[in-house]
């Protein structure tokens, strides 16, 4: 079977979702438009025709189709509304037939975390469909890929103490097994090999490192004040741990293999999140009491003070692009409407974006770094930013609260959280619009993607 065939089929659900928009009583009074409809259904009959899904899938989805463009005819001799309704809903059924049929070999797995239902509902981004679900603790709010072959999630449960709970699942068994850590982990992130995982334990001040694999024990070391947030970075050989402490202001710096304490550096006001720049030469943290970006270089591991930027409205995120030679870092403000973009190798502003409408709060970047899309939470919308330009190319608004945006590897799309209608939102990147919504679980909060095939660890 043709995966090139097989993967051809996404244009035509594309396709499918641009028509389903058009379809309306003005639209199909006008002899001409409704002639090009029909024309462009016998196009997506033949293209049906020359793919590589089975006879019988082919004949079903041919079969809509034939009825579709039964209903423009039907409407051009006798209009009225009950077969726009019947058209629309014949487009919903083909759409989902061609979804059915796409080869999702290639595609990833994203990883929904629905805070209030303690559940992660698994999509495959190839259809969007949920394709199973699995149990994890109390509040499930952030999750990270590890072991060296992807094949596993970890999930820190923050709601959970004495002891606090990482929910581990093995993708390719599809099971689930329960990880002791400090009191209510908030934070979990990868080391670089993927042989370790790292806790924030908000509830105990330390951090707990879980071995995936060997013959290490799990270990949990003090660090700060009321840890919130992690990064790794790698200096010369030498790999490092940060741990922002949001309840003194401080950030703990520990060598990663050994866990020895290298350092503690004093940074703004209750730092919220902590990120390496994609050269490892820079940490940024969000201080969001004190509305600064404290800059640290990581060959240093007990500096007398460090750097900060003034960025104003309680930073509260930071999205680090991957130009390793000339990286920017955008910070999302949250109680103002602008997102201010850095220069990291000049540790300079060099430029405020005003949005319309306030409280940015996430955002992820495309893989080439052309285009960041910024979520706001409070006039439910998504705004798009060219990131050549540095200016606002669309804002893509929705019915409920957005309050996480993940975009999946290969670009094609981005995943919206929505957590009053409990759904995530697809917005296809091609032409930033929006494509279908995907029902999950109660709070859908935070998403985390992976290749569906694991990769072998052998080399040929």
């Amino acid at each position: 079977m043709s995966r090139f065939r097989l993967q051809s089929l996404k244009p035509l659900i594309r396709c499918v979702t641009v028509i389903q928009g058009q379809i309306n009583v003005r639209t199909l009074r006008r002899g001409l438009k409704s002639k090009h409809l029909i024309q462009l259904f016998l196009f997506l009959k033949k293209r049906v025709r020359l793919s590589g899904i089975n006879n019988k899938s082919k004949k079903k989805i041919m079969n809509q189709i034939d009825q579709i463009i039964h209903f423009i005819q039907s409407f051009r001799r006798n209009p009225s509304h009950p077969i726009i309704r019947r058209m629309r809903c014949r487009m919903v059924q083909l759409k989902s037939q061609l979804k059915s049929n796409l080869d999702t070999s290639s595609g990833t797995n994203a990883y929904i975390l629905n805070q209030n239902a303690n559940v992660v509902s698994v999509l495959n981004t190839v259809t969007d469909n949920q394709i199973i679900k699995f149990n994890s603790q109390s509040q499930p709010v952030y999750a990270a890929i590890a072991s060296p072959n992807l094949d596993k999630v970890y999930i820190a449960n923050q709601g959970t103490s004495n002891p606090g709970k990482v929910t581990e699942y093995t993708v390719s068994t599809n099971t689930a097994t329960t990880i002791t850590v400090g009191n209510n982990p908030v934070w979990v992130s990868s080391s670089q090999d993927g042989k370790s995982i790292y806790t924030a334990n908000r509830g105990s001040n330390n951090i707990t490192r879980i071995p995936i694999g060997g013959s290490d024990t799990r270990r949990n070391v003090a660090v700060g004040r009321t840890p919130s947030s992690l990064a790794l970075s790698q200096v010369n050989q030498i790999p490092k741990l940060y741990v922002a402490n949001s309840g003194d202001s401080t950030v703990s710096v520990l060598n990663a293999s050994t866990l020895d304490h290298l350092g503690t550096i004093t940074v703004g006001s209750n730092p919220i999140q902590v990120a390496s720049s994609p050269d490892g030469t820079k940490v940024y943290t969000a201080n969001r009491s004190e509305n600064t970006v404290s800059i640290i270089s990581t060959d240093n591991d007990s500096p007398i003070s460090v750097p900060k930027l003034n960025v104003g409205g309680r930073p509260l995120f930071i999205r680090f692009d991957s130009n390793k030679s000339n990286p920017r870092a955008y910070i999302s403000t949250s109680s103002n409407d602008r997102l201010v973009v850095i220069n990291v190798n000049q540790s300079k502003v060099i430029k405020t974006i005003t949005l319309s409408g306030n409280n940015p709060t996430v955002s992820t970047i495309s893989p080439d770094n052309q285009t960041l899309y910024v979520v706001q939470q409070n006039p439910k919308l998504v705004s798009v930013i060219d990131t050549q330009t540095l200016k606002v190319v669309k804002q893509i608004k929705f019915s409920d609260p957005p309050t996480y945006a993940e975009i999946v590897p290969d670009g094609s799309k981005v995943y919206v959280t929505l957590i009053n209608s409990n759904r995530v939102a697809t917005i296809l990147t091609s032409n930033n619009s929006l494509s279908t919504t995907t029902d999950v679980f109660s709070n859908p909060r935070f998403i985390v993607t992976q290749p569906v095939s694991v990769p072998s660890t052998t080399s040929s």
